[in-house]
């Protein structure tokens, strides 16, 4: 195994580890947002008048409850992608 060789693995072992600790860290500002948002997305719910408002509520609420999933999805993908531009030696 070459020198070049071990600093490309080591280099990809790098991405990897800095890519959990992004995903960590969102799911730590993601749990402190949500203590604020799902309180204040309820009062709003309670207090809606119209049927399009309720809507656009669930609608928020859906894709705030995703989000994390989401984040989570695109960080494999970029990992992938990672490894294999580095497999191809570009």
């Amino acid at each position: 195994m070459s020198r070049d060789d071990r600093l490309v693995r080591s280099a990809q072992a790098i991405e990897i580890a800095w890519a959990f600790v992004v995903l960590i860290t969102l799911a730590v500002i993601y749990a402190i947002v949500k203590e604020v948002f799902v309180p204040m997305l309820d009062v709003y719910q309670q207090h809606s008048s119209t049927a399009s408002l309720d809507t656009g509520l669930a609608w928020t609420a859906t894709i705030f409850n995703n989000f994390l999933l989401g984040v989570v999805v695109v960080s494999v993908l970029g990992l992938i992608a990672l490894a294999v531009y580095q497999s191809r030696g570009y």
